[in-house]
């Protein structure tokens, strides 16, 4: 059977708006991303890593705006980008917005949906929303649907001190199951370091999915190092995915990886459950290079294409249906 296009389920683009609100939410709620990612930000932005670094260890928000307004690299227009998704062979990428905002409190979410709406055979938006504010992310999730096409959530309990399995959360999850929208949940590794790792423990989602099995749910970045746990909930629930971002697909074959057990029941349980997403900001390599490592890894025949295309091709053809 001839290979597929791939689909990169968790990516991050947009304007400069865009890239402001995005970062802003680093700056104000776990600024160590900001130096552990220099090299990607400043290498992105054109500036000099240094220059960077010496704003940075003065104020994170203003390092922010240094690196938005001293640079020219988060300016790549809409049809550039999307030209160059389609001319690396990426059949379909999916753009998560945030609830943050920067100086101009454009809204990130309506900005990214707009650049999905330019080229809907190849973009899908999923609306970022508040963990502290549930009641009012329940109604941004259903407003995004119906005005702005966005057609799935994501959250990102690190960045709010709220455990995905707070049971404060459940007028998003009754939303976004009600809507049939896929919920996004960031799990595992976080360099949030006021919060204690565990509030992205990869235990908190089988909660969320034994409470609402209507709902499909993304372990967001896999869930390492949590690996165990990841795998086992996968095999618990059939309304629980994985996708792997922000993870060089390379490193993953590699003894003491922690990839170990996905990798070992890649040809069974983990066949149907596992998608590929790219995060390749924090990356040097795009999302064409980075799917190409996952097409080298020692899997069953047939499973790289599952990975790479016919998982998330089944989960965003499902996604709204309800609406």
């Amino acid at each position: 059977m001839a290979e597929r296009s791939v689909i990169d389920i968790c990516a991050v683009h947009g304007d400069r708006e865009v890239w402001e609100a995005y970062l802003t939410g680093f700056a104000l709620a776990a600024p160590d991303y900001l130096r552990r990612f220099s090299a990607s930000l400043a290498r992105r932005a054109g500036v000099e890593e240094g220059d960077y670094l010496h704003h940075l260890a003065a104020d994170p928000l203003a390092a922010v705006h240094y690196l938005i307004d001293a640079g020219t690299g988060f300016d790549i227009a809409d049809e550039g980008y999307i030209r160059h998704l389609r001319d690396s062979g990426i059949g379909h990428q999916v753009l998560h917005g945030f609830p943050w905002r920067g100086r101009s409190a454009a809204d990130a979410n309506r900005s990214i949906a707009a650049l999905a709406a330019k080229a809907p055979d190849l973009l899908t938006a999923w609306a970022g929303v508040s963990l502290r504010a549930p009641a009012q992310a329940a109604r941004n999730i259903e407003r995004a649907l119906v005005e702005w096409n966005m057609r799935g959530v994501s959250v990102s309990p690190f960045w709010e001190g709220v455990c995905a399995s707070d049971r404060s959360l459940d007028p998003i999850y009754r939303t976004a199951s009600r809507l049939g929208l896929p919920v996004w949940i960031h799990a595992g590794q976080n360099f949030n370091n006021s919060l204690p790792l565990d509030i992205s423990d990869v235990r908190h989602i089988d909660r969320v999915a034994a409470a609402y099995p209507d709902l499909r749910i993304v372990i967001g970045h896999g869930g390492w190092p949590w690996m165990a746990d990841s795998v086992a909930i996968l095999q618990r629930h059939a309304n629980v995915y994985l996708e792997f971002s922000s993870h060089r697909p390379r490193f993953m074959a590699r003894a003491g990886s922690g990839w170990e057990g996905v990798l070992l029941q890649a040809g069974g349980a983990l066949r149907g459950k596992v998608m590929f997403g790219s995060a390749f900001w924090v990356s040097r390599l795009d999302a064409a290079a980075l799917a190409r490592e996952v097409a080298e890894l020692p899997l069953p025949d047939g499973v790289a294409d599952e990975w790479l295309h016919g998982n998330a091709a089944r989960l965003l053809a499902e996604a709204g249906r309800l609406a």
